[in-house]
């Protein structure tokens, strides 16, 4: 039996002991097994940029159920972890495939297929201006469900920022406009292919509008 297929089967299998009601069928090593599936199939939508974020959460969970003994719980919480991993790395290779120069070449220098898939995503800017919308955006980048721009950077006056990226600050200097600031957040790999940075606008963790204003709260400092 191919690999995948094995795979899909037992996870198949373990769920629908659950529904007849059959705990006793479900044992720690096939639960183990399913979890370890699960984290594995994690791993491989966050290397195609994909991975959803609670998902993490329900694998979490899911260990702490099989700690627990709660076997059935357990099964449940890691074959939704698992299932959102799929369609993760699902969703990720299809949005990649919407963007063509993206399949070839080099990422990053001068005139290659990276720079003009940038480029094609800085014309999708639009602009909003005026001291009301660099307030939202100072909101939604210190907002942990939005931004959340502290977890990696030092920003404005921001309590305890994190280090993982570099301080937002001087933005001016740093981008060539302000499309280009935008074009980073919607998507920071097409120009640092090795980024952690989600891409905010292309998993639509932000809106196009919700970038804009993030954009002119950073171009002010």
């Amino acid at each position: 039996m191919h690999p995948i297929m094995g795979t899909a089967l037992r996870t198949v299998l373990l769920t629908a002991t659950l529904f007849a009601g059959n705990s006793n069928a479900t044992t720690a090593s096939e639960v183990e097994q399913l979890i370890r599936e699960a984290a594995a199939t994690l791993d491989k939508a966050s290397s195609a940029g994909g991975e959803w974020r609670n998902s993490r959460k329900l694998l979490k969970k899911a260990r702490a159920a099989a700690k627990e003994g709660n076997l059935n719980q357990a099964v449940l919480l890691a074959s939704e972890a698992k299932r959102e991993g799929e369609l993760a790395y699902t969703q990720a290779k299809a949005e990649y495939a919407k963007i063509p120069t993206l399949k070839t070449g080099a990422v990053g220098t001068a005139g290659d297929t990276g720079t003009l898939a940038f480029g094609a995503i800085t014309a999708k800017y639009q602009a909003t201006t005026g001291p009301d919308a660099a307030r939202a955006g100072k909101e939604l980048a210190f907002d942990g469900r939005k931004g959340n721009c502290l977890a990696c950077h030092m920003i404005g006056n921001g309590v305890g920022p994190g280090n993982l990226g570099p301080p937002l600050l001087a933005m001016k200097a740093r981008f060539p406009s302000k499309a280009a600031l935008w074009a980073q957040i919607w998507e920071p790999r097409l120009r640092s292919p090795e980024s952690i940075m989600p891409p905010f606008g292309r998993h639509r963790i932000l809106s196009d509008a919700e970038i804009s204003k993030i954009v002119e709260y950073l171009w002010s400092l």
